[in-house]
């Protein structure tokens, strides 16, 4: 039982649950997030690029491997 009840209130609503129920202290044993990367324009399109030339060859490695 405590297994489901700690993910609850470790992701999701619960999280925020707990947030609002406790405060924002967290537990020494979880992940604390950084704070967010802030990008440019160009810094994000040149991720997109990348992202999409590595699915197109991933792509074409599972078609040279089924056939």
């Amino acid at each position: 039982m405590a297994g489901w009840f700690q993910s609850w209130f470790g992701y999701g609503l619960g999280a925020g649950a707990a947030r609002a129920i406790f405060g924002e202290r967290r537990s020494e044993g979880s992940a604390e997030r950084g704070p967010i990367r802030q990008q440019t324009e160009a810094e994000i399109r040149a991720d997109e690029k990348r992202y999409d030339e590595d699915a197109k060859r991933l792509d074409a490695e599972d078609a040279a491997k089924k056939g």
